[in-house]
């Protein structure tokens, strides 16, 4: 008779925090407090250090969106640029986002990561995962 290895069941969890599902492995939720809402600028846009990265938060008449803050042009700082519709121009040589999905507004091959945003109260919480 063979011996038989029992298996978990840990709901799809590897202990490495990520999650496979659809054969694609996500990360848990990493939900961090990013701003308080009452102190966001009124220009739309702002940037904040989490975890060491430096993310590039907006918001548009639809919500609050973040994106890697650093342009992948040459550095430029998308925080500190401006924003015109759902559009993120940096300061340094226009290059422009869309701050919904990433995407470089003439260039389809350049996209910027974008991270999930919400509303807890007066906390903006950027969930990096």
């Amino acid at each position: 008779m063979r011996s038989q290895s029992r298996r978990h069941n840990t709901g799809g969890y590897t202990g490495d925090g990520k999650i496979p599902a659809n054969g694609k492995t996500f990360m848990a939720d990493n939900w961090i407090h990013a701003l308080a809402v009452s102190e966001f600028p009124e220009n739309g846009v702002s940037e904040c250090v989490i975890d060491g990265k430096i993310i590039a938060i907006f918001r548009t008449d639809d919500g609050f969106h973040a994106m890697d803050g650093i342009c992948p042009h040459q550095g430029g700082s998308l925080g500190k640029g401006s924003l015109h519709g759902c559009v993120a121009r940096c300061p340094w040589h226009g290059w422009e986002y869309d701050v919904r999905d990433g995407q470089h507004q003439s260039i389809p091959a350049v996209q910027v990561p974008i991270y999930q945003v919400r509303v807890s109260g007066d906390s903006l919480e950027v969930n990096l995962s």
